[in-house]
């Protein structure tokens, strides 16, 4: 039997399972069990087990806890400790690309859209974070869902069906999270967020080249962690190569290979016969085919580049925000206007896909208001705002200007 300890405990409460002939117990990821909370069920589950029984215990880390529990329940235990050089993977590629923080979204969208992987598994060191990012880029057009320990069961059974049926191709996951984790088809993994633990990068970049497959594992660093990038590859004894940011250029010729293969494997299947009498019936007139098809290429491709199109980063400087790493707006609306706190969060959670809680201070005045963005969300905010209206009012939104005196 394979369970989870919560799940254990409940088939024991409704007299469901009976452990009375069990004689080897196992637990996996116990470190994370633990960081979970699990401590108390797994201690009253050991004690419902005969202690005439073998116990194996796997953990990636070995912090006072989990030897406590072991010389409670373990008898004269041997420890075996996996060697460094033997924790890697040699087939899965393992790359860095060097990016700012406030650069982090344009460079993860350029990623997918260049490499297009069918699964990838994004990983954000906090639940915040991987809930921000997750509506950041379900608002650029992605199918993706965030895992994180905060998740009830049944969101997190939801979130990983849809992942492993296809409906949802873009996994963003905490460490916790992630572990048990075990899809055949993810073929790249992304650390948006350099791991802080070291073992954790391990863990991570396991999650792709499963059942033998290749894998591609991508770590995007900032300036501050390069130390951290130096521990990982001495823990794992493997150079991490550099590699540099696409393009837009790159992303453009990716999606125009990619409609080309579609192309020629419609014509190699056939049945185009009645759209070619559909043209002809239409009339070209002083068109030709190469600019028809010209025309259709720009508008498969047109829309997704210029959205994601190459654009220096807005320098927003001093607006006089009193919160480290916010960016305060200047909005044309107010009181006069019907606007309140609420009509503005939901206006920026709705249109962008941030979470309504990441939102700072709001002043409303009677003809303008004032609201503060994380600093990373901001150039986003910025964009998208700036072409919607809050209550059928234009947003007119601005930098604010840094206060004075």
């Amino acid at each position: 039997m394979i369970g989870t300890p919560g799940r254990v405990m409940d088939h024991l409460k409704r007299r469901t399972l009976s452990l009375d002939n069990v004689s080897r117990v196992v637990l996996d990821e116990a470190d994370q069990m633990l960081d979970m909370g699990f401590r108390d069920d797994i201690e009253l589950i050991l004690k419902r087990i005969p202690q005439k029984r073998q116990t194996l215990l796997f953990s990636a880390t070995m912090p006072k806890p989990i030897l406590e529990i072991s010389k409670r329940f373990q008898n004269k235990p041997e420890f075996v400790r996996v060697e460094y050089q033997e924790l890697t993977v040699p087939a899965i590629e393992q790359t860095y690309v060097e990016v700012r923080d406030r650069d982090k979204l344009e460079a993860l969208c350029r990623v997918i859209d260049v490499v297009d992987p069918q699964q990838v598994i994004i990983f954000s060191n906090t639940k915040r974070g991987a809930e921000d990012l997750a509506g950041r880029v379900r608002a650029r057009g992605y199918r993706a869902e965030e895992l994180h320990g905060d998740m009830k069961q049944s969101q997190r059974d939801r979130v990983m069906g849809s992942f492993r049926k296809g409906s949802i191709d873009i996994l963003i996951a905490t460490d916790v999270a992630a572990r048990g984790i075990d899809v055949e088809d993810v073929d790249m993994v992304i650390n948006y967020d350099v791991p802080q633990d070291v073992e954790y990068y391990v863990h991570r970049i396991g999650r792709t080249g499963r059942a033998g497959k290749s894998g591609r594992a991508i770590t995007f660093v900032t300036p501050r962690d390069f130390t951290k990038l130096r521990e990982i590859q001495k823990y794992t004894n493997v150079k991490i190569a550099r590699t540099p940011l696409p393009t837009a250029s790159d992303v453009v010729a990716s999606k125009t290979r990619t409609i080309m293969d579609e192309v020629r494997a419609v014509v190699a299947e056939g049945g185009i016969e009645p759209y070619i009498r559909m043209i002809e019936q239409e009339g070209v007139g002083d068109m030709t085919t190469l600019e028809i098809a010209a025309a259709l290429m720009k508008m498969q491709v047109g829309q997704s580049v210029e959205a994601r199109k190459e654009h220096a980063p807005t320098d927003f400087g001093n607006t006089g925000s009193e919160e480290a790493g916010m960016v305060r707006f200047f909005l044309g609306v107010g009181r006069d206007h019907g606007v309140a706190p609420k009509d503005i969060v939901g206006a920026i959670a709705n249109e962008t896909g941030i979470p309504g809680k990441s939102i700072g201070a709001i002043r409303i005045l009677d003809t303008y208001s004032f609201v503060e963005i994380p600093r990373d969300c901001a150039e986003e905010v910025y964009t998208v705002m700036k072409e919607r209206t809050i209550r059928g009012q234009p947003t007119g939104i601005e930098p604010a200007q840094g206060k004075r005196g």
